[in-house]
């Protein structure tokens, strides 16, 4: 069998440069000089982008799936909703850079470094940090679910309302100094907290102790099953992404089902154990036999326990303008949510956000109960 030919670029010097939506799908561009270009859009899947050089650049939407972006700069960027799934980010660093909305999961930053950054709304599941040195780096609404940051350093990065007891080596943090962790992201802990860790982060001993009977009345946020056709998959994915952290844990087949389990029986199961029904109204969903099941099984639900079940959400019209079905009275009785703009970071940002605010409106989020209030003065 041939081996498979790699794509060359003729310069390297690609300074201010509209690249965007540009393919670099598997071209070899080590050492390739970006400085001030536009890559909003483009798709460097699979390419070998090592040693490439990112500063002022716009990546906004990017495609850097499994691509080698090891020892890769990027310097005073703004980062809006690239896609670095299981991109080896080994020896990178990210200086000055804004981050807002990036999927990065199962990507390896071994050695990396992050320095005077901030991350917003990010997903590092399942990657690895390993001897990662972070500082001056702050991280806000970021889910560190399973990612390995054991040898890790920190020196003033901060943690507000992340998921992050539930990464692995934090017992194992290398050097640690100034790091500041909010309420939110001790209360909402998947899982405890190690003693070091809190302890080599500042958090004043009398708290680390009070925690564990601090959080014995869990947090409870809603949840809820995303019913989608396949060709919506990116889009359902990046909503899973951004309500789980907004706290609200959402259920979609391909993500959470359980191996060995009938497939009816789990999305049957699924619609009744969890509090809302979403469903994403595009034109083909709603010409897909499984999901007007769906639908109308929610209805169903909310005729039997007397509240709010279905919210339909929109990315495009067909609901509107395409839709025939006995039950479309039935779901454009309700407010559909419009997520036609999804592409754009801040409007589904924005989206999002209402969305998130009629979910919770549909249902009561009780609170945990917290009798040494006062311990927490010291972390708000």
């Amino acid at each position: 069998m041939a081996a498979k030919k790699v794509k060359k670029v003729k310069e390297r010097r690609l300074h201010h440069r509209n690249l965007l939506r540009k393919n670099f799908n598997g071209f070899d561009l080590r050492g390739a000089d970006f400085t001030g270009s536009d890559l909003s859009a483009a798709d460097f899947t699979g390419a070998n982008c090592e040693g490439a050089h990112f500063e002022s650049c716009s990546l906004d939407s990017a495609m850097f799936k499994s691509a080698n972006l090891r020892g890769t700069k990027f310097l005073g960027c703004d980062i809006y909703g690239p896609d670095f799934g299981g991109a080896d980010l080994s020896n990178a660093k990210f200086v000055r850079v804004l981050g807002k909305g990036i999927d990065a999961q199962v990507a390896n930053f071994e050695s990396a470094e992050f320095v005077f950054s901030s991350f917003v709304d990010c997903s590092f599941m399942n990657s690895r940090f390993n001897r990662t040195s972070f500082t001056q780096t702050a991280f806000a609404r970021c889910i560190f679910r399973r990612s390995d940051l054991a040898d890790a350093s920190m020196w003033e990065t901060s943690f507000s309302k992340c998921v992050l007891s539930s990464a692995k080596g934090l017992d194992r943090i290398g050097n640690i100094r100034d790091v500041s962790i909010d309420t939110v992201t001790l209360m909402m802990g998947e899982s405890p907290f190690p003693r070091s860790f809190l302890l080599g982060a500042g958090v004043p001993p009398i708290l680390v102790d009070y925690l564990p009977s601090l959080t014995n009345t869990p947090i409870v946020y809603e949840s809820c099953f995303i019913s989608y056709s396949t060709s919506d998959i990116e889009f359902c994915r990046r909503l899973r992404r951004e309500l789980l952290g907004l706290g609200i844990n959402a259920w979609i087949f391909d993500e959470d089902a359980k191996w060995g389990k009938p497939m009816w029986g789990e999305i049957d199961q699924s619609i009744r154990i969890h509090d809302r029904v979403v469903v994403v109204c595009s034109e083909r969903s709603l010409k897909s036999g499984p999901v007007l099941r769906e639908i109308e099984r929610a209805l169903r639900r909310e005729d039997a326990e007397g509240q709010d079940i279905l919210f339909p959400i929109r990315v495009d019209d067909y609901i509107f303008n395409g839709w025939q079905h006995p039950r479309k009275d039935d779901v454009l009785s309700k407010i559909v949510g419009d997520f036609s703009e999804w592409r754009d970071y801040g409007k589904m940002r924005m989206a999002i956000t209402r969305f998130a605010q009629s979910l919770r409106k549909a249902g009561v989020v009780s609170k945990p109960k917290l009798p040494f209030g006062e311990l927490l003065e010291p972390l708000r």
